[in-house]
């Protein structure tokens, strides 16, 4: 597809969806204080519950389709990724400062996540709380009543069961997860070094998405001049 036809197609495409929030708009107004509010904008997509509010704190970046839903508290500097749910449909999620919430990770309230908290993609913490500087990495599950406490990590793809402790600082892992090690404070330090870096991350990919129609425009005659995509982009490539 040509430069010229690909902006045809992108303008054509931002007035169609500039249309379909006017209608929205339009109806939630007729429909008055029984609406529900489904907000869909670089924030991510917000769905308050009748009394169930949600709380964003400052410099937060919510990926456009993270699912922000019900009673949800997040506090400042924290990153939700792409995918991403947070359900307070429930029970409240709150996600402290500086933390972390991977691509296609599940929250599930009650669910309280600490600060500096690293959650990997695909992890679920289900009714469960982690404690600050913990980690719980790739496809990794928190069940219902179990509690990580501080700077401790939870192996790649393992299973927390219902109710279990894991102590300050250790690591556990398998399915069901099991107590495997005490990290020393270097292992501690590299766990951290990774939450720092998913939210210094987030800073380009917020940075991209606060642009207007004309400033992406501009960004993506740049990357078919000068960058190999193969057909697809990389916001994060332009900064």
């Amino acid at each position: 597809m040509s430069i010229v036809l690909r902006k045809v197609c992108y303008a054509l495409g931002a007035g169609l969806r500039g249309s379909g929030s006017v209608l929205n708009e339009l109806g939630a107004s007729l429909q008055g204080a029984r609406a529900q509010k489904d907000e869909l904008n670089k924030n991510g997509r917000i769905i308050e519950l009748g009394e169930k509010q949600t709380t964003i704190g400052k410099n937060t970046f919510l990926a456009p389709n993270a699912n922000i839903v019900g009673d949800t508290d997040i506090a400042d500097d924290v990153t939700v990724w792409y995918g991403a749910t947070l359900r307070g449909d429930q029970e409240k999620v709150s996600i402290g400062a500086n933390s972390s919430i991977g691509n296609r990770s599940v929250a599930i309230g009650p669910a309280l996540i600490g600060q500096n908290v690293n959650i990997e993609q695909r992890a679920i913490i289900e009714k469960a709380i982690i404690g600050d500087f913990a980690t719980i990495e790739s496809g990794a599950k928190v069940l219902e009543g179990a509690k990580v406490e501080e700077r401790a990590v939870v192996g790649r793809g393992s299973v927390v069961e219902t109710g279990a402790i894991i102590r300050k600082g250790e690591f556990w892992a398998g399915n069901p997860a099991r107590f495997v090690k005490k990290l020393d404070e270097a292992e501690i330090a590299k766990y951290q070094t990774k939450v720092e870096n998913e939210n210094k991350a987030s800073l380009k990919h917020d940075q991209y998405h606060s642009l207007n129609l004309q400033q992406r425009e501009m960004l993506k005659e740049i990357a078919d001049s000068s960058i190999e995509t193969n057909g697809e982009y990389y916001p994060e490539r332009m900064f």
